[in-house]
């Protein structure tokens, strides 16, 4: 006997649920649902329209320190232990 078929779903009703379920489970469970590259795709395409023009890496930048612009604690180690390693 042939399984009764579902219809699918609404596009939009899946992306409302599934942003709902992620906005009230906990951060630490999102690589299980979202990959980085994905949501960085969105971010890029999302930008792309709203300045209408394909972003660069130093509009992005520019656009992080202009929210960010004091950099992370532990950059500072970083940038030393880069230096240390390359010699100077």
């Amino acid at each position: 006997m042939k399984q009764p078929h579902n219809p699918p779903r609404p596009l939009d009703a899946v992306f409302e649920d599934t942003t709902q379920r992620l906005r009230s489970d906990d951060p630490s469970r999102w690589p299980a649902e979202v990959t980085g590259k994905a949501v960085l795709r969105v971010f890029l395409r999302a930008l792309q329209t709203a300045t209408g023009r394909q972003p660069t890496f130093e509009l992005l930048c520019s656009m992080y320190l202009e929210v960010h612009p004091d950099p992370p604690d532990e950059l500072d180690g970083i940038v030393r232990q880069i230096l240390t390693a390359a010699g100077t």
